[in-house]
């Protein structure tokens, strides 16, 4: 891996590098980071209109040069790969601006943008430029989900009974990461059944809902709210006729629990506590680089605009139909 990629991050905030103190961190878990630890990337710069936020990201992560807009920074030089780590309302935008730029790659914070009509047309375009549009739903690149995945898939844990997803901070931005992660685990994106009881916890324009999916066999899928501005949550519980898996604490864990006989109750099985594996979640944005490093055209990346893009029109379907149901005009709702 001789040649080194030059990288450019659009967005300073939590994704693009304060989820991290700095390079010494031991979880990859910002843009900024998988840069600076691939050994095929080097971040060379960044665009980030705050400057206090610029200067920060320059000073923590050692970036030679910070410009305030994109343009600034496109026109100063070229870049192999292109990280799109702004906010999701300005996500359509900077994909637009970046439609005819020069580079190798894109690296897309999910949500691909607030709307899902128009981010449509922008993931075509890029496919028909040849330029891989990999999207940050970081769980695809773990290697425990691809045994998990394996394992459900096998049959190992028999028919599957029910999902049920614990999430906070919005039903497009953090639940698309678990209808995201349960299409690839069960190989089916579900359909949008119902949403409800719509409440905001820090995301404009995308409330925290609870909701009711469904697979094409009926099975059903449980998206249940929680306030993100008391603690963080993202579990996700797939019972299976066999036992259960637990994927807890954002994909850090998985516990597999297995049937066994109830200590009280004679003859009514339970599940025992289950074999707890920590996952491989705080590596995934390195293997996303790896497998951008490593397209070729005709080839799809595990996390690509496409399976994106179903995931957003799932998504954005039950936040419209939660703010449809609490007010007939549910643009009055959007803060």
């Amino acid at each position: 891996m001789s040649e080194r990629w030059k990288a450019l991050v659009v967005g300073c905030g939590r994704i693009g590098g304060t989820f991290n103190e700095g390079p010494g961190d031991p979880h990859v878990m910002t843009h900024a980071l998988a840069y600076r630890r691939h050994p095929g990337f080097d971040l060379a710069a960044c665009v980030e209109p705050d400057a206090d936020r610029r200067a920060e990201f320059i000073r923590r992560w050692h970036v030679a040069k910070g410009y305030a807009t994109l343009d600034e920074a496109l026109a100063a030089e070229r870049y192999d790969i292109i990280s799109v780590a702004n906010s999701t309302a300005a996500h359509i935008e900077t994909l637009s601006r970046l439609k005819d730029a020069s580079m190798r790659a894109l690296f897309v914070e999910k949500p691909i943008g607030a709307d899902p009509t128009a981010a449509a047309p922008l993931v075509r375009h890029f496919a028909a430029r040849g330029i891989p549009f990999a999207v940050n739903f970081q769980r695809r690149w773990d290697t425990e989900m691809h045994a998990l995945r394996d394992e459900i898939r096998g049959g190992e844990w028999g028919p599957l009974r029910t999902v049920i997803g614990r999430y906070m901070r919005g039903i497009v931005n953090n639940a698309g990461h678990m209808v995201n992660l349960i299409a690839f685990l069960l190989g089916e994106t579900p359909r949008a059944v119902a949403a409800q009881h719509p409440r905001w916890d820090g995301v404009p324009n995308d409330p925290t809902v609870d909701a009711r999916l469904e697979l094409t066999d009926g099975t059903p899928i449980h998206l249940i709210g929680s306030e993100g501005r008391d603690w963080a949550v993202f579990d996700t519980t797939l019972a299976f006729a066999k036992g259960e898996i637990v994927i807890e604490k954002f994909g850090f864990q998985v516990r597999r629990r297995r049937p066994k006989p109830a200590a009280a109750i004679t003859g009514v099985p339970t599940l025992d506590d289950g074999a707890i594996v920590e996952t491989k979640y705080g590596e995934a944005m390195l293997r996303a680089l790896d497998e951008i490093r490593a397209w070729k055209p005709g080839m799809r990346l595990v996390s690509d605009g496409e399976n994106a893009l179903e995931t957003l029109a799932v998504n954005d379907r039950l936040r419209s139909m939660a703010l449809a149901r609490r007010n007939p005009d549910h643009t009055k709702e959007a803060k």
